[in-house]
């Protein structure tokens, strides 16, 4: 689901990493790490990481 969004938008704003993910329940309550990666993971894939790891 992640790389299919970032192919389809490889600079997704906050807003549209949740929506990304919407409708894909964790239990576990990671969501926040989850947008984190997600952020990350687009950076990275632009060749600019822009924070610190």
């Amino acid at each position: 689901v992640a790389v299919e969004g970032l192919r389809a938008n490889p600079a997704p704003g906050p807003e549209e990493i949740r929506q990304g993910v919407a409708g894909n329940l964790c239990r576990c309550g990671a969501y926040p790490n989850i947008f984190r990666a997600a952020a990350l993971a687009a950076e990275l894939r632009q060749g600019r990481p822009d924070r610190d790891r």
